[in-house]
């Protein structure tokens, strides 16, 4: 009897774990009508919320005309299993969340932001060789749910509103099938502000942007309806980002299926202190405030001005290492975390510029723009 009872216990044991695997492998889908699927809403106080506090910024998001929709990056840092997260991960939607306060929260003073979770993949999916099914499997979920929630975003939340496409990273990729798959050639474009993708976004070589009807890459600070990317990495050096080596982006459902060498290509980037496409050198006097990148709202205090230069050089946004020690990366030149922190007054003050001049387009006129907040 005592054996018979350890049998049973022993195969429950073995399917309990069983359905732990599959839970990990397929983690529960989103539904984006409850608040806690969104890092970011307006409806809920957030991570998104905060301004750093030793600065005139403000968060203007209870009156913004405009929404964006941002789709953060890599937040479960896994080596090890190539799969989609969980999205009831304390450690991965906590850094989701700081993340959010230093990329997010450059929008806050011109948008409303919405920032849906989403069954992001792991780290190592990057690093994996490009012919790999599984790598296709977990990137088009992933952006099923990214997809999912702007589908939700634009029934329940966007009411005709202007939308800025925003990411960094992971987020990035997503951002951009969504361009290809609900702005470009579409209605949608007419709303569109801008795309803000950092990061591996700047890897797209400027042959690939002919995929698009609408879109085009961002050449000057006004344009409206444009890609704006870059990467950052430092001067000197010969090494480049492996996401910029090897072409990873697709527009469509199938990734990694041509693993193509791109780093001397041409690429759909810009510079964010002089906003010029091309190889023009922009010096420090042009940043404008930079933030360091934290990990609680206490410490989102100062604006840094003249952290760095840069300057486009083969599809690379190359800056002078800081001096500063809180904006060091130890043993690497990649300033890959850092895209948005290093420019973060730039970039906020260009949002404004580019929706003034949607509204310039659309023949409205800064009065007309107050009474409809």
């Amino acid at each position: 009897m005592q054996q018979q009872i350890f049998i049973f216990s022993f195969i429950l044991c073995i399917l309990w774990n069983i359905q732990t695997i599959d839970a990990q492998k397929f983690p529960d889908a989103p539904d984006y009508s409850e608040l806690k699927y969104w890092a970011a809403h307006p409806n809920k106080k957030d991570w998104a919320d905060y301004v750093p506090k030793k600065s005139d910024f403000e968060d203007k998001q209870a009156t913004a005309i405009a929404d964006v929709f941002y789709i953060h990056p890599t937040t479960a840092l896994s080596l090890s299993n190539m799969r989609n997260a969980r999205l009831n991960a304390k450690r991965f939607n906590k850094r989701t969340d700081f993340v959010i306060l230093n990329q997010a929260t450059v929008f806050n003073g011109s948008c409303r932001v919405f920032a849906p979770r989403y069954r992001q993949v792991t780290l190592i999916t990057f690093l994996k060789k490009a012919k790999n099914e599984k790598r296709t499997k977990v990137f088009n979920q992933a952006y099923a749910d990214v997809k999912a929630a702007f589908e939700y975003y634009l029934k329940h939340e966007n009411q005709g509103r202007p939308i800025i496409i925003a990411g960094h990273s992971q987020g990035s990729y997503h951002g951009l099938r969504l361009l290809k798959e609900f702005f470009d050639g579409k209605p949608l474009f007419g709303q569109l502000v801008a795309a803000y993708l950092l990061g591996p976004a700047a890897t797209v070589p400027l042959e690939k942007m002919e995929d698009f009807e609408d879109i085009e890459p961002a050449s000057s600070a006004n344009g409206v309806g444009k890609l704006i990317a870059w990467n950052s990495y430092k001067k000197g050096g010969k090494k480049y980002p492996f996401y910029v080596k090897n072409d990873l982006i697709s527009l469509g459902d199938e990734y990694g299926d041509k693993f193509i060498k791109n780093k001397n290509s041409e690429f759909a980037v810009i510079n964010p202190l002089n906003w010029e496409a091309d190889s023009t050198y922009a010096p420090d006097s042009l940043n404008i405030g930079a933030t360091r990148f934290v990990r609680k709202p206490e410490k989102f205090e100062e604006i840094d001005g003249a952290v760095t230069d840069a300057q486009l050089i083969n599809g690379v946004l190359r800056i002078s290492k800081p001096d500063a020690p809180k904006y060091k990366i130890i043993f690497s030149g990649d300033f890959h975390i850092f895209d948005y922190n290093l420019f973060y007054s730039n970039i906020r003050k260009n949002v404004a510029l580019r929706l003034e001049n949607y509204f310039k387009q659309k023949g409205k006129s800064n009065a007309e723009i107050g009474n409809e907040r």
